[in-house]
């Protein structure tokens, strides 16, 4: 149609032979094609990156929650020495308070021998002689062990703990009792 021009019709130049116009056309796609290899790597690369980036990401929080659990472990253990040596040096305090106690329950036999009253001074010799190794005991044995002695004995004799701790209580009572009586006082 003379006016219209067909848009799907490739017009050439003029004076253009048809073994230009389809170099043109050949060079066109050619470079359609090279455009697309280009955008084929370029996603290409920004797909490698990514993932780069991404196992980038993985390996640092792997290393910062590596970095988490050492310096935990390490807290952690700084705690349980804190907490061994605390338990330690308690230990050693009640062994000699321990100690003190059987140290008197021996003058108390020798005044007890002095006085002739043997038989009494005997048990008392004996009574201290086994305060004192309790308290070496106490002394010696690690934390560990004296737990698992402590839990074997009040499995194999829970009447002497049950009957320990009532006499203990009563001990208390009396005690708080006769505190609270001096400050009415």
């Amino acid at each position: 149609m003379p006016g219209k021009e067909n848009p799907t019709h490739t017009t050439s130049r003029p004076g253009a032979t048809a073994s230009q116009t389809r170099g043109t056309q050949t060079r066109g796609t050619q470079q359609i094609h090279e455009a697309q290899q280009t955008a084929r790597g370029a996603t290409q690369q920004v797909r490698q990156k990514s993932a780069e980036a991404e196992e980038s990401v993985k390996q640092q929080s792997s290393e910062a929650a590596e970095e988490s659990k050492r310096r935990l472990r390490e807290e952690a253990r700084k705690a349980q020495t804190a907490g061994k040596e605390a338990v330690e040096a308690q230990k050693r305090r009640v062994a000699d308070e321990i100690e003190t106690i059987g140290d008197a329950v021996g003058q108390a036999a020798h005044s007890l021998h002095e006085d002739n009253e043997n038989l009494v001074a005997g048990y008392a010799d004996e009574a201290a002689r086994q305060i004192h190794n309790a308290a070496g005991y106490l002394r010696d044995c690690n934390s560990g062990r004296l737990l698992r002695d402590a839990e074997n004995f009040s499995r194999a004799r829970p009447e002497l703990v049950f009957g320990g701790l009532f006499v203990a209580g009563l001990g208390i009572a009396r005690f708080l009792k006769a505190s609270d009586s001096r400050h009415r006082d």
